[in-house]
């Protein structure tokens, strides 16, 4: 799609700014943008990365979607699945924090008030190093335990240098819930409702091309998904007929491109290019033609080394318009792409486990053993997200590049959560402030709170 200046975010972006430089100086903020679909969330979690890039940060992406709900831990796994896969344990696991690396190896289970300490001890290592942002996109789609963990370390955190940036829907389940109205009303907590933009915006986005700015305006009401689309594909692309709109721009594509993007909605934290032309049956090159195709008609983009959908709401509109038989063939190719390539069996069977495995042994052996590792506690069905970091900073969306990767699992995933890391501070010091303790060592001569089980929000 065509890039867009983000307008009259000025306020938005000066809060997130704000708690960036309030983490330099060792005092742990959270942003929190809620909205309605399409009002631009995920844009601004874009922009709050390039920010924190920029002031060399190391940055922490968790994407959640539609189909995260059903898959435990999400949360870890994004922030921290690729360091955990690799052959030598970094820094950040050492400790307590080992336990974290363990679980997410499937070597052992944890209790989750243990798991939340593991966690918070490991995030204390890495701002050790350099300021970090933790970003979580669509926290409406997360899990229970990553909802539950995220509250956790919320309220836990405070003097580190870690600003926390959480995008979400409004939703029912989240209103009714103690833990997150305690995290809204967190003195250190901001509350972001962007607004719609107004018609003046419209305008601006609208230059050069021949869109009734009055109309876009009046029927997308000022949601600027909903604007780019009108200004795009036509007023049929409104609000009330977005599926229908997307219905109709699939049916018109060849029955490759078709297929790119229907697999690649049901990756949709997104997938390199090399594993997404394998699941869909289509040589490399004739991917890179047919993303430039599907990126003019805002369906599939491709953000540096990654390939996924242009925004949530082209993900639940393709999604809706497949019939099961249809969904479970797609995940059946992902799932053989996962395992032509020798990635993890978490990787696999998260796919495999959406499929109908009838005869075919490896799926039912894939199936078998993610039931027993589910059933003795252990996390094995996160879906396409052990997240990989390569070397040089970008912005926005997550990628991992085919060979940047440090392990054979690693480049097998192609599915990316993080964003890859800035440069280190010149000097390694905390920015803003004088020496801090260590987690470690404030933990020295008194009982953790794993022991005395008071992490609040745990359970």
């Amino acid at each position: 799609m065509p890039d867009r200046p983000l307008l009259e975010r000025a306020a938005e972006l000066a809060a997130i700014d704000g708690a960036l430089a309030g983490a330099e100086s060792g005092s742990t903020r959270t942003v929190v943008v809620v909205g309605e679909p399409g009002i631009g969330k995920s844009s601004l979690l874009t922009e709050g990365a390039a920010l924190a890039v920029a002031r060399g940060f190391d940055v922490r992406r968790a994407v959640f979607t539609v189909l995260s709900a059903q898959t435990p831990h999400g949360l870890l796994w994004e922030w921290f699945g690729a360091d955990a896969h690799d052959e030598e344990p970094g820094p950040a696991f050492d400790g307590p924090a080992e336990m974290l690396r363990d679980v997410l190896r499937g070597e052992r289970t944890a209790e989750p008030v243990a798991l939340a300490y593991a966690a918070q001890w490991a995030l204390s290592a890495l701002d050790e190093e350099r300021p970090l942002l933790l970003l979580v996109d669509d926290l409406q789609w997360a899990d229970e335990a990553s909802r539950r963990l995220l509250t956790t370390l919320v309220a836990r955190l405070s003097t580190e240098r870690i600003a926390i940036l959480i995008a979400t829907r409004p939703d029912p389940a989240l209103d009714a819930d103690p833990a997150v109205a305690a995290m809204l009303a967190g003195a250190r907590t901001s509350l972001l409702e962007p607004p719609p933009l107004s018609i003046t915006a419209v305008g601006s986005l609208a230059e050069g091309s021949d869109a009734d700015v009055e109309r876009v305006f009046a029927v997308s009401g000022g949601v600027p998904f909903y604007v780019r689309e009108l200004i795009d594909h036509g007023l049929e692309s409104g609000p009330a007929r977005i599926r229908e709109g997307l219905r109709a721009r699939l049916a018109a594509l060849p029955d490759d491109a078709r297929t790119v993007v229907q697999t690649a909605v049901v990756v949709p934290e997104g997938l390199a290019p090399a594993l997404l032309a394998d699941a869909a049956g289509v040589s490399d090159a004739r991917l890179a033609e047919l993303i430039t195709q599907l990126d003019a008609a805002g369906l599939v983009e491709r953000r540096d080394d990654v390939v996924r959908p242009v925004h949530p709401i082209v993900v639940e509109g393709v999604l809706a318009s497949l019939d099961p038989d249809r969904l479970a063939q797609l995940h059946a190719r992902v799932a053989d792409a996962l395992r032509e390539a020798g990635a993890p069996l978490s990787a696999i069977a998260a796919h495999d486990l959406e499929t109908i495995p009838g005869g075919d042994a490896r799926r039912a052996a894939s199936l078998a053993d993610a039931a027993r590792l589910a059933a003795s506690g252990g996390v094995a069905r996160r879906r396409g997200a052990v997240g990989a970091r390569g070397g040089e900073p970008r912005h926005g969306g997550a990628a991992l590049r085919p060979g940047a990767c440090r392990g054979r699992a690693h480049r097998a995933r192609g599915i990316a959560v993080g964003l890859r890391r800035g440069p280190r501070p010149c000097d390694g010091r905390r920015v803003g402030g004088g020496p801090r303790p260590h987690p470690r060592r404030r933990a020295r001569g008194r009982q953790s709170p794993c022991a005395r089980g008071a992490l609040p929000g745990a359970r």
